[in-house]
């Protein structure tokens, strides 16, 4: 289990996450949503105990992960903006992965590269975007981590890799029993994989909570999300109606 216990973090002044507090459930994904800016990189970055929380802590498994070893060796952070080793192939990341990573399984690694059907002798550098995504899915699964935290998973992916990571998520969390946080912009996507939802609202937590309970009072996740999303419209009208040429 992931507890969120009270956390804030800013930078430079400015608040980014104020007394967030929500728990992850073991053998279960939970799903963090919020528009850009909201805080959710910053909140897995304190999960995993990259960030220290100004106010508030996090535990894993009833353990603070903030200068903890052992339970920053069992997480995972897949993260939005993908990186590797300068001139590194899949190869050459699973032996850096494989070098401290200690439930690190070579047999998983090996299935999913033939899966995909990535070479691991080919530079990720001449990779597409959508093989970069896939790379990095191979080295989090292979990790095999108790603590799974995937930022826009499905960036970058088509349709029938999407479907693929969904089940290959599934899967792992039935076989392995992690405790997953995944966030992702594509609301269709994240609500058929997941089993709670977290919403942050202008730094806050503005719902916790079942998927169902989401379906039953909105009908989808993301009518939820567009009711929540203060824009305004007409702000936008006519922006182009002074532009036309001669």
């Amino acid at each position: 289990m992931i507890e969120i216990k009270g956390v804030s973090k800013g930078y430079f002044g400015t608040s980014v996450l104020d007394g967030i507090s929500f728990a992850a459930d073991t053998g279960a994904v939970c799903g963090l949503i919020g528009y850009n800016g909201a805080g959710k990189t910053t909140l897995l970055r304190v999960v995993c105990g990259v960030y220290r929380p100004e106010a508030g802590c996090v535990l894993l498994d009833g353990e603070p992960v903030y200068e903890n070893a052992a339970k920053k060796a069992e997480t995972f952070m897949l993260t939005e903006d993908l990186y590797f080793l300068p001139g590194a192939t899949l190869g050459a990341m699973r032996d850096f992965y494989a070098g401290y990573v200690p439930r690190w399984d070579d047999a998983v690694f090996a299935r999913l590269c033939a899966a995909f059907r990535l070479e691991r002798g080919q530079k990720i550098g001449s990779f597409s975007k959508g093989m970069r995504r896939q790379a990095g899915i191979i080295l989090a699964f292979a990790a095999r981590p108790r603590y799974l935290l995937l930022d826009e998973i499905f960036d970058g992916l088509d349709l029938a890799m999407r479907r693929v990571t969904r089940a290959l998520l599934a899967d792992y969390v039935r076989e392995t029993d992690a405790t997953v946080i995944v966030t992702s912009h594509n609301l269709r996507e994240l609500e058929d994989g997941i089993d709670k939802i977290a919403m942050i609202r202008q730094n806050r937590l503005a719902y916790v909570g079942p998927v169902a309970e989401i379906r039953e009072k909105h009908g989808t996740l993301e009518e939820y999300f567009l009711g929540e999303r203060e824009v305004d419209e007409a702000a936008f009208a006519g922006v182009f109606a002074d532009g036309r040429g001669d």
